[in-house]
């Protein structure tokens, strides 16, 4: 039990590492990026995302947030419907920026607690190799997991000790956890309230908290991606329309009876 808790309190450590990550990358990197490529303040644009942030906080899942982000964007941020469904879904499959996060501060996190050193190429093999792994993990809780192996692969580690960051004890006992199905944890906790400690349950609130941060700033990073593209593409944007609704008076006129045309044209 002793080496339980010594790992529940670098698992603290971790966990404070990833969310100070997660808050400087989605609340200041961000919001910079968006000040200067579109020149305006990003509060009112991210205080306008709040809805879509409770929902990605709540679900854990930026393609079930999807729907409300997009409104949000639409409704509220008044950008252009054409950008929002062509960004937003893509953001959604492949811009993981907290994923990518989340999965290089864990394989450090693993090789120390292994006690192995990584060198300077290493460390910059682990950030590249978790940003194109986010890239392919699927908008669905725990998705990066799965992911996570590639990166542990990059560095030598084993695979098996991506179960370090979750510090389950009891997996095998309780195989609805095991899947990664969110509907268990309800169940999980309140089984195993009579056998296990309360630093192992902390573990489990920690990792949930840690998922549904990452998902939020992903989705915060979509919607101001989406912002950009609308700013850049405001001209293009309007050239797209007028010459929309030039065509559409055309079809309009081709679309007359025949009797119409020559009365027009004797008028």
């Amino acid at each position: 039990m002793k080496s339980l808790s010594q790992l529940a309190g670098q698992l603290g450590w971790y966990f404070s590492t990833v969310m100070l990550g997660l808050t400087i990358h989605g609340f200041l990197v961000l919001p910079a990026l968006f000040t200067v490529v579109t020149r305006r303040l990003p509060f009112r644009f991210i205080f306008n995302l709040a809805e879509a942030c409770t929902t990605a906080f709540g679900t854990g899942s930026s393609n079930a947030t999807l729907p409300v982000s997009m409104k949000c964007l639409e409704e509220k941020n008044h950008v252009d419907t054409r950008v929002s469904k062509f960004m937003m879904p893509i953001g959604a499959t492949i811009n993981m920026d907290g994923t990518a996060l989340y999965e290089a501060v864990a394989a450090l996190f693993i090789a120390q607690v292994r006690n192995v050193q990584l060198s300077l190429g290493q460390i910059l093999a682990v950030s590249v190799t978790a940003t194109m792994a986010s890239i392919g993990a699927a908008g669905i809780p725990q998705a990066g997991l799965v992911t996570m192996v590639m990166v542990l692969d990059t560095v030598g580690l084993d695979s098996k000790d991506v179960t370090i960051i979750l510090a389950l004890p009891f997996w095998g006992k309780y195989p609805s956890y095991q899947s990664g199905i969110e509907t268990g944890t309800p169940r999980l906790v309140a089984r195993c309230s009579d056998d296990c400690t309360m630093g192992q349950i902390s573990v489990v609130v920690i990792g949930i908290l840690r998922d549904r941060f990452r998902t939020t700033v992903n989705v915060i990073g979509d919607a101001l991606g989406a912002g950009i593209v609308d700013h850049l593409s405001k001209g293009e944007l309007a050239r797209m329309t007028e010459n929309a609704e030039e065509l559409s008076d055309v079809e309009e006129h081709l679309m007359q009876p025949v009797g119409n045309k020559d009365n027009m044209a004797l008028t």
